[in-house]
């Protein structure tokens, strides 16, 4: 799992997107890490949901975290509580390690806001598309 993390982070960070307004990548690989020793030492999962890694909306609140909801007069202030929704899919099992741009107060249907800009999904194709190439270059003959 860690290395799908740090692929992850590799190719999000080589082609511009603004899709994410946080990345926890530290942060989850520390959280896969707990989890990896917890199912070593019980035998057990965490949760239904062990493991799985997940991107957040920007509007859902995590600790230490900023949640603009696309203002950026909020783009400094981090978070005290974590949102429901957050604590129950931890409790789960899984793994945040991105927040996604949202638009403005979440009020249009597009993820375009003053703070982060627009998500230009045609980057994010280019980063797919590159990614896999370079997963079937790498297999083994």
């Amino acid at each position: 799992m860690l290395s799908n993390i740090q692929n992850a982070h590799y190719w999000l960070t080589l082609f511009q997107t603004n899709c994410l307004t946080v990345t926890m990548f530290d942060d989850a690989i520390q959280r896969a890490k707990e989890l990896d020793e917890h199912y070593k030492q019980t035998g057990k999962t965490v949760g239904p949901l062990h493991g799985l890694p997940i991107s957040l909306k920007d509007n859902f609140n995590i600790v230490g975290k900023t949640s603009t909801t696309g203002f950026c007069a909020w783009a400094d202030e981090p978070m005290q509580k974590d949102s429901t929704i957050v604590t129950m899919l931890r409790e789960l099992g899984t793994v945040a390690y991105v927040k996604t741009n949202v638009p403005t107060a979440m009020m249009i249907a597009e993820s375009v806001n003053n703070c982060y800009g627009r998500y230009a999904r045609h980057s994010l194709l280019s980063a797919t598309r590159a990614l896999l190439t370079s997963r079937q270059n790498c297999q083994p003959a």
